[in-house]
């Protein structure tokens, strides 16, 4: 009976430890499953601080990009002043030459011919005002576009892109600007008439 005992003695002893050594064997998996875990968290975190750095990022692009668009605007705008104010000394200039052409006659004729010339002062007028009105129209549609590094005239109502002649006129067509803001360059470019 006492070997019995002894030999139950040993093999409850032999499944403890057994147990033991399965139990230890779990808790390593679950370190080791914890580690991987607490790695996996860490890159994530990383991953989250990489997309709040490239959305910063992406900001500051958004916004230098605006701004180089208000600064190309600025630009389009004080030529345009540049171009009213020659427009406007020419005005003035002939304004003075019809003046100086004036003949004083009798007062008679000087009514008659004071109402003819206001009459044609008045035509003239009109007409140098709406050329002025077309000529800013004109104006207004062109803005001036950096591309690939070289500056181009864009039509803003066609959407067209067009080489920039020496005296800042269109010259081809060389591509358009998409619907979703880009530049697709043609491989020919078109004549402009």
């Amino acid at each position: 009976m006492e070997k019995s005992v002894v030999d139950t003695k040993n093999t409850i002893v032999k499944n403890i430890n057994t147990l033991f050594d399965e139990l230890e064997g779990f808790s390593k998996d679950l370190d080791l499953k914890f580690n991987n875990m607490n790695q996996m968290k860490k890159e994530i975190d990383q991953k989250h601080q990489d997309i709040n750095s490239f959305k910063k990022v992406s900001f500051i692009a958004n916004m230098n990009k605006q701004l180089e668009n208000k600064n190309q605007m600025i630009e389009i705008l004080e030529r345009k002043i540049i171009s009213l104010k020659k427009k406007n000394e020419k005005l003035t200039n002939k304004i003075k030459e019809l003046d100086s052409e004036l003949i004083v006659e009798t007062e008679e004729d000087s009514v008659v011919t004071n109402s003819k010339q206001e009459m044609i002062d008045d035509n003239k007028n009109q007409d140098l005002a709406e050329q002025l009105d077309e000529d800013q129209i004109q104006e207004e549609k062109w803005i001036i576009k950096e591309l690939e590094g070289t500056k181009y005239l864009f039509n803003s109502e066609t959407r067209k892109v067009h080489i920039m002649n020496k005296n800042e006129s269109p010259g081809d067509i060389i591509g358009r600007i998409t619907s979703k803001d880009k530049f697709k360059k043609y491989n020919q470019p078109k004549e402009y008439c």
